[in-house]
């Protein structure tokens, strides 16, 4: 396995691996960022989505031409974080992370769309998905849990109505952290339906969750809040 920060920089090692798809070894390619922030001059292409897109079509074409398996991306993000507050309003064994309060990175194309007291995530399907892309779900929206204490804790989604009904997941990292939930539900604009998730980890290291789609759908995510209930230890 091949593990590089960006986009191209494949090419530092590209004879070997080559060469050792000749000799019939099975090599993987993980690269940990979309190389959005990527640009270069002659290019012409500026820092966004579609750069992303492109260099991901590049990377998936160098795999080919290496005799390499299909292109993995990890949940890195170079993208700016789009902020409107870092607070988590703290209950008493019980962490409610509400719009007002969420940190986030969107996705590739994605868009956010602030609904008092909900926040839409929406992704449409693409024709780079068909770039090789060795994906089973694709990524919309990365929250950051910079407010929660480092532990175990049991996760809930607030969530409501989309007119596509189309379903989402929750993971941490490359964990799905729950099943395909759907948003053909019977909700309001002002309240959702709360459903457990699942179980995530905090760590220094690891202070996020993603929501995910399948990549022929078309998201539209509603989020009315996440909560978080930490596990106690025993004695």
């Amino acid at each position: 396995m091949a593990v590089f920060a960006h986009p191209d920089d494949e090419f530092t090692i590209s004879p070997l691996l080559a060469k050792y798809a000749k000799e019939r070894h099975t090599i993987y390619l993980v690269i940990a960022t979309k190389g959005e922030l990527g640009v270069t001059e002659h290019a012409k292409i500026p820092a966004c989505d579609t750069l992303a897109l492109k260099r991901a079509g590049e990377a998936a074409c160098s795999c080919e031409k290496l005799g390499i398996k299909p292109l993995v991306y990890s949940d890195l993000v170079m993208a700016t974080d789009i902020a409107i507050d870092d607070s988590i309003t703290k209950l008493p064994q019980r962490h409610k992370l509400t719009p007002h309060g969420m940190v986030y990175s969107l996705y590739w194309l994605a868009t956010a769309d602030y609904q008092d007291p909900s926040i839409v995530a929406g992704l449409k399907p693409s024709d780079s998905w068909t770039t090789k892309i060795d994906i089973g779900s694709v990524p919309v929206v990365q929250v950051y849990l910079n407010g929660l204490d480092n532990g175990r804790y049991k996760t809930y989604i607030e969530y409501g109505k989309t007119a596509n009904g189309n379903p989402f997941s929750v993971w941490q990292r490359s964990t799905q952290i729950s099943g395909w939930i759907s948003t053909n539900i019977e909700s309001t604009e002002r309240e959702g339906k709360t459903e457990y998730a699942g179980e995530i980890e905090i760590t220094d290291q690891l202070k996020t969750i993603t929501l995910r789609k399948r990549p022929s759908d078309t998201a539209s995510i509603r989020v009315f809040s996440i909560i978080f209930e930490k596990i106690g230890r025993h004695h």
